[in-house]
Order: structure tokens, then C-alpha cells, then sequence
């Protein structure tokens, strides 16, 4: 399916959610937890005699909610096209930061310039430096270590 097929099928299926869906897939794809984002979307999760029935009735209650809102194809489609959408705009923005990185390492005769240049895409890469304080011997005899 082409992406422009996509994004119309995509508009048609983000007319059928309720509001209270929608502002449910912005928390999700926020914490990407169910149960909070059922309640912070405003589900009702008391009886209608009594709203402040106890917490166990009501963690259980948003847990079943989104569990139920989750299984719909509407809302799984939803969050994700958003989840594909979040991941592309992460993709172009690093892929600019690599760009503009090199060009200020090319244009540097600096070596601490472009060591700290090749540092921060690192670190936001996730990679982090290796703690060498802590020692391993790799050969170290291992028939000693019970099974």
C-alpha cells in the first residue's frame, strides 16, 4: 500500500475516535502505559453510585479499559501511525545533528573540538563510556563457580 493510500485511509480512521480515545493515544504513546493513560484521559472509573469506590476496583477498572481500547483496530492503527510518525521525525532530526556534527568537525583544526563534537553524538546516541575502574579478567578460571 503506498503511503499517500496510507495517510487517506489513516484520516478516515482518526474521524471514528471519540475524544476521550484520542487524548487516551496521546497518553499512551506518552508513557506507554494503559492504566494512566485511561485515567488521565478521563475514563469513569467508579460505579455510578459510588465514584470513589476503592482503588483496587478502580486500578482494575482503567487496566480493563485500556485493555479494551487497545485491542480496537481503530485505536491500534492510531497509535501506530503516530508511533511510525514519532519514529521518522526522530530518524530525519538525528540524521541532521550527524550532518551539522560532521561539518563542524570538517571545519575545525581543533583536535578537543571535534573529540567533543564525536562525544555529544555519542552520548545522544546512548552509547556511554566504558567505566574502567571496573576491573574483568575475561580468562579468570570459571570450574570453581557452582552450577
Amino acid at each position: 500500500m503506498k503511503t499517500k493510500d496510507l495517510d487517506k485511509k489513516n484520516t478516515e480512521i482518526y474521524k471514528k475516535l471519540t475524544i476521550k480515545q484520542q487524548r487516551f493515544i496521546d497518553e499512551y504513546l506518552k508513557t506507554g502505559n494503559g492504566k494512566e493513560a485511561t485515567i488521565k484521559a478521563g475514563y469513569r472509573l467508579g460505579s455510578k453510585h459510588n465514584p470513589t469506590k476503592d482503588k483496587i476496583h478502580t486500578t482494575n477498572t482503567a487496566s480493563a479499559i485500556a485493555y479494551e481500547n487497545l485491542k480496537k483496530p481503530h485505536i491500534a492503527i492510531a497509535i501506530e501511525d503516530n508511533t511510525r510518525k514519532a519514529m521518522e521525525r526522530i530518524k530525519n532530526s538525528s540524521l541532521k545533528n550527524v550532518i551539522k556534527a560532521e561539518q563542524i568537525r570538517d571545519k575545525t583544526d581543533k583536535d578537543e573540538l571535534k573529540f567533543q563534537v564525536i562525544k555529544d553524538l555519542l552520548d545522544r546516541a546512548g552509547v556511554r563510556q566504558v567505566d574502567k575502574s571496573v576491573r574483568v579478567n575475561l580468562n579468570a578460571d570459571i570450574s570453581n563457580i557452582p552450577d
